[in-house]
């Protein structure tokens, strides 16, 4: 379900450059221009990012393999075998002979008259049309094409289909059409499954950094913890004030947060010692078997019953707990 995986868009959804770029290309495909240089790339995403071709590409790719984004084929582009470059120069080859020298023929008839030749017997000497039959100057729309083929001015050979030979502008490589490479072009939209939850994403993560900027705390998004088991434990939401640390995950499901969600949630907790100081956001509420096993850890879970009122709802219960903790640490200290 693309519920479940908010968690995991978590450090996407809050880069603000990320969000606009989600945004300009609600409705409608993202896809690339062509650069002689570079080749296909995707100049908006990286003028909003701030990011090369190559890096652009590679965070298209992790928004598909998110579900945020789905991909087409726009096309299957030939590339050099030795530098991976697009810039390619295609020739005309004889096949047997090898030559370059391979033209175009064809067989022309004049309709007025029904004489027929090849192209060059209808052409005089100054370059006029001419038909050889009735020798009058000849119009484009009096001309019938019979046929074509291709020859080599070299070994005279008539050819079917002539040697296709592609040369790289970039390292100069030679290839046929058996050695060339393929690299398949996309281009890309927003998943309509996840349009409005993405929106409902922002506002709570957004909600969530709001809390805790304001009471002095830096965000790392998807950043890890030691636990003493020696495990690196992620959270999707890191909140840190000098040594204190509190860690924030996701766990939405539209059937309910079921306890296999909670277990792991505690054995997180429990192994890096922060089961008092980490929040589980549950949308839209526990299942009974769940519930009971955060009662029974006693761990903190945010219910999100209503999505109208979630981001209220995360922004009254977080600072209600931090104003809490902030009042015990003065407590101590007197």
């Amino acid at each position: 379900m693309v519920l479940e995986r908010i968690g995991e868009w978590s450090r996407y959804l809050t880069n603000p450059k990320i969000e606009k770029m989600l945004n300009s290309i609600k409705g409608k495909n993202l896809e690339p221009e062509y650069d002689i240089k570079i080749g296909y790339h995707y100049p908006i995403v990286e003028e909003v990012l701030g990011k090369d071709p190559n890096e652009a590409k590679k965070t298209l790719e992790e928004l598909v393999s998110l579900g945020i984004l789905n991909k087409y084929v726009i096309v299957k582009e030939i590339v050099c075998s030795d530098c991976g470059s697009s810039s390619l120069s295609l020739s005309l080859a004889c096949p047997f002979c090898g030559s370059r020298d391979v033209y175009l023929n064809s067989l022309m008839e004049h309709t007025p008259c029904g004489s027929m030749g090849i192209e060059s017997s209808f052409i005089d000497s100054s370059g006029l049309k001419l038909c050889p039959k009735c020798k009058i100057e000849i119009k484009n729309e009096e001309i019938r094409i019979v046929g074509k083929w291709f020859e080599c001015k070299s070994c005279g050979r008539k050819l079917r289909e002539p040697k296709l030979i592609y040369q790289c502008r970039m390292c100069k490589k030679e290839h046929t059409v058996e050695d060339v490479k393929f690299e398949l072009i996309y281009g890309y939209s927003l998943n309509p499954k996840v349009s409005e939850l993405l929106e409902l994403s922002m506002k709570l993560v957004g909600s969530i950094i709001k809390v805790f900027k304001k009471k002095g705390y830096e965000i790392e998004l998807a950043s890890s913890v030691p636990g003493a088991s020696g495990v690196n434990h992620v959270f999707d939401l890191l909140s840190k004030k000098g040594s204190e640390i509190i860690g924030i995950d996701f766990s939405f499901s539209s059937e309910g947060v079921d306890a296999e969600k909670v277990i792991k949630f505690f054995a997180k907790t429990f192994d890096t010692k922060m089961s008092d100081k980490s929040f589980l956001i549950a949308y839209p509420n526990l299942k009974e078997s769940a519930r009971n096993l955060v009662n029974l850890y006693k761990l903190k879970v945010i219910e999100i019953d209503s999505l109208d009122k979630a981001s209220q709802i995360l922004e009254d219960k977080l600072d209600s707990y931090l104003e809490k903790r902030d009042f015990l640490k003065v407590f101590r200290k007197k």
